[in-house]
């Protein structure tokens, strides 16, 4: 008996060492959106499936903050978005970093690999890229599209 107490003592201690530092600080959150349209856009706007123009890119970063420091920030992005031809991205995490004045910084640098769904048709498209943000300006280097394919077919019952 004394035995068990001892050891169920210990684990209590061993979680409330894990689990207190883990929630006594909540993480901040920040959000950035990004929105693109034909014509004025650093990213190829055409919908790798059908070969068509997309229109616009509408893309909503949640971004977590993993590390922060005076001059910058660290953290993972989940990506949301929608574009022009019925694609939406649900929450695919991605890696951030910000650095500069968070309301107007000097850089900005995501990299994702997002998987991209078209509910309507059941299209999906993965997007690749390193996303740079400098002094204003966007900038993209080694972005990809490529179709993954079309609606899965129904189990047999």
């Amino acid at each position: 008996m004394r035995r068990t107490l001892t050891l169920l003592a210990t684990v209590a201690i061993l979680i409330g060492l894990v689990a207190a530092p883990a929630s006594a600080d909540t993480p901040t959150e920040y959000t950035i959106e990004l929105y693109f349209e034909e014509g004025s856009s650093p990213l190829p706007l055409n919908d790798p499936c059908t070969g068509e123009s997309m229109e616009y890119f509408d893309i909503l970063l949640v971004i977590t903050e993993h590390q922060g420091h005076s001059n910058n920030l660290a953290g993972i992005a989940k990506g949301y978005g929608t574009t022009g031809s019925g694609y939406v991205l649900s929450g695919s995490p991605d890696h951030l970093m910000i650095k500069g004045d968070l309301a107007d910084p000097e850089l900005v640098a995501s990299t994702f690999s997002d998987m991209w769904t078209n509910p309507e048709t059941g299209d999906k498209m993965h997007m690749q890229s390193v996303l740079v943000l400098k002094d204003g300006v966007v900038q993209v280097d080694r972005l990809s599209s490529t179709y993954v394919g079309g609606p899965t077919m129904d189990p047999l019952p």
